[in-house]
């Protein structure tokens, strides 16, 4: 994304969530808790894994009106993978997302920001639009 939709205007994206099984979600859940106080909404890139044990986590941000996005399934730097296991880290974690909330995402983040022009190309492929940071 290179334009915001008007002037005076912030997004907030946080990658790696929920938190994993260990860690009790309890700064995930804290995060969206807080954001709420402020009537503010956020990008969640979510890891795939992590939401097969938070579900209910994944679905308490989406009910609060955040956006969820993929971050694949297992934090791997996607230019390590093959084409096939990159479409598979996608694929798994928007199959997760959509059957917990009906939506599927329409954003990608690379693990790392680890990015090339065959991974670029590939999520775009698949209809995503790849989102880092700068």
């Amino acid at each position: 994304l290179t334009n915001c939709p008007g002037t005076n205007v912030l997004g907030l994206s946080y990658d790696d969530a929920p938190s994993g099984p260990q860690q009790e979600n309890v700064s995930t859940v804290n995060l969206v808790a807080k954001l709420a106080t402020l009537n503010q909404t956020a990008t969640f890139f979510v890891k795939g894994s992590s939401i097969a044990y938070n579900p209910s986590v994944l679905q308490s941000m989406h009910n609060a009106g955040h956006e969820l996005a993929v971050h694949t399934w297992t934090h791997t730097a996607l230019t390590t993978l093959t084409n096939e296991q990159i479409v598979a880290e996608i694929k798994y974690t928007e199959a997760i997302i959509f059957y917990l909330t009906g939506q599927r995402p329409r954003y990608a983040r690379s693990p790392y920001g680890d990015t090339d022009n065959r991974v670029r190309a590939i999520i775009g492929a698949m209809g995503y639009e790849l989102v880092n940071w700068d």
